[in-house]
């Protein structure tokens, strides 16, 4: 089963994902609580640069967010950019009060 997301422009499929199922939530929670023995164990330069390495991909695919939110949302590009920006500065706040 497939979510669709729709453009609310122009009603056509702007892009689709697996619909999440019940049965996911246990494999779902195990994949987390494993991510966080890994993030927890990590020390605070390490963390940071996860986060960096984060920010620097997600600043990378600009365009690419752009195009999604206008496309699943009918966002502006100037409304999508200032999202985008927003979301890498939070990720590099984050980096910065790593400890």
């Amino acid at each position: 089963m497939e979510f669709e997301r729709c453009n609310p422009l122009t009603g056509d499929v702007a892009s689709t994902a697996p619909a999440m199922q019940v049965s996911d939530l246990d494999a779902i929670g195990s994949r987390a609580q494993e991510g966080f023995a890994i993030w927890s164990g990590m020390g605070p330069n390490a963390r940071r640069a996860v986060l960096m390495k984060a920010a620097d991909a997600l600043e990378a695919k600009q365009q690419d967010f752009v195009a999604a939110m206008a496309a699943e949302i009918g966002a502006t590009p100037g409304w999508a950019m200032f999202n985008h920006g927003l979301a890498v500065g939070m990720v590099r706040e984050a980096a910065a009060i790593t400890t």
